[in-house]
């Protein structure tokens, strides 16, 4: 039996235990920034680099910039954004050399928002700057905002890492970055590619091989060519600043902050360039000993429709991209193979009797491709030499049926 002077106290003793929690909570104060002797640390600066993502825009990632006022609770990222959503306009204005981007202010929170909805993980490398150099790049960084989405974007000279290197190194008082891992720093460009894209996107890779088979091979690109999230990512956590008068000191203030984890399954494609132009060989194949062998030439037609859009497409891409100087003009070797060229002699001459022979041109043209494109890259890009492969074995069964139709032309003259 409870006596009521003991549940009296029993529940005196009760609001005591659940107001004393919140009691402490409202006389709890928020501890103050402290503000260094020097004021070093009135703005704080970070580079924000961001996992992969599974759109082919990101596929080295994303960076960004922090800029921190903590007396003044500022606290803002300022990414260089394209004025276009993906889709087919950016694509074609991408390819032509007109897309514009420029850097657009957001909030912490606001900018880590789409990252943490594809559950990407994001790094947070804090720069080692003078109060000076940090008061220099946010002024810099506003002049870039001011200027709207009016500067150029590309895949290699003008993307979210290179223009944000070049904004922070110009803000630099006489010093430099200096960074030490000479392995990544004398990579060959194309090395360069297949440690960057060669595992993560077989797609890219192989479209940024053949879009290399002309770019000299035999030094490393600049730096400012070179860099990228993932790249970036590698050489920030040992790299100095170094200053003209020889002193040097670490680029960065503290270790690498994780602001978010990543908790991406990334999948590998199923339908890699390797698989899929293995396949159409074996296809070709087997439908052009259909034709030769049972005379049946239906599958074999069906092929090659297939086969000239693709390649026609594939040519033009490359003409396209080869030209603009969103990706550097330069010579490709595959244009032996891949261009226009055969599309416009057989919309104007395929009725000549003659033009039976184009088919035997072409195939040589197709061997020489096939020799020269791996001697010149080093090593076998077999998703290729499938490809040309399949070219190969329609023209020249294309060149013998020619042929045959001939000699039973002359023979039944």
């Amino acid at each position: 039996m409870i006596v009521p002077g003991a549940t009296l106290l029993m529940a005196f003793f009760l609001w005591i235990l659940t107001a004393m929690p919140v009691k402490a909570q409202a006389l709890q104060e928020p501890v103050p920034y402290e503000l260094l002797p020097d004021s070093s640390n009135f703005v704080i600066a970070s580079i924000l680099i961001a996992d992969p993502g599974d759109d082919a825009f990101f596929v080295l990632g994303h960076c960004a910039l922090r800029l921190q006022c903590p007396t003044k609770d500022m606290d803002y990222c300022f990414s260089y954004n394209t004025s276009l959503e993906m889709g087919p306009e950016f694509n074609l204005h991408l390819l032509t050399g007109r897309a514009k981007a420029g850097y657009e202010p957001l909030s912490f929170n606001r900018y880590l928002e789409p990252f943490q909805d594809e559950q990407r993980g994001m790094r947070e490398y804090v720069l080692n700057l003078t109060l000076d150099e940090k008061r220099m790049l946010w002024q810099q960084i506003d002049k870039q905002v001011a200027k709207g989405p009016t500067m150029p974007f590309d895949y290699i000279f003008n993307n979210c890492t290179n223009t944000l290197y070049r904004v922070i190194s110009s803000t630099l008082q006489n010093e430099d970055f200096e960074y030490h891992d000479n392995s990544l720093l004398d990579m060959l460009p194309r090395e360069y590619c297949e440690l960057l894209l060669g595992q993560r996107s077989p797609w890219i890779y192989f479209m940024a091989m053949s879009l290399m088979s002309g770019v000299p091979n035999d030094s490393p690109w600049p730096l400012t060519t070179m860099i990228n999230p993932i790249y970036l990512d590698l050489l920030l956590p040992e790299a100095t600043i170094r200053g003209n008068d020889g002193s040097v000191r670490p680029a960065l203030e503290e270790p690498v902050r994780t602001v978010l984890l990543s908790m991406r399954v990334t999948k590998p494609s199923a339908v890699t360039p390797f698989r899929l132009f293995l396949g159409l060989l074996v296809v070709v194949l087997l439908v052009t000993w259909v034709e030769k062998r049972f005379h049946v030439r239906w599958p074999a037609k069906a092929v090659d429709v297939l086969l000239a859009t693709g390649y026609t497409l594939f040519s033009l891409m490359m003409l396209v991209v080869s030209v603009t100087k969103s990706f550097g003009a330069s010579w490709n070797w595959l244009f032996i193979t891949f261009n226009p060229l055969p599309l416009l002699l057989w919309l104007c001459y395929r009725k000549k009797p003659w033009y039976g022979r184009v088919w035997g041109v072409y195939a040589v043209a197709i061997v020489v491709t096939m020799v020269l494109f791996s001697l010149i890259l080093r090593h076998m890009e077999w998703a290729h030499e499938f490809l040309l492969a399949a070219l190969l074995t329609r023209c020249v069964a294309h060149y013998a049926n020619h042929s045959v139709s001939n000699n039973h032309g002359r023979t039944t003259a």
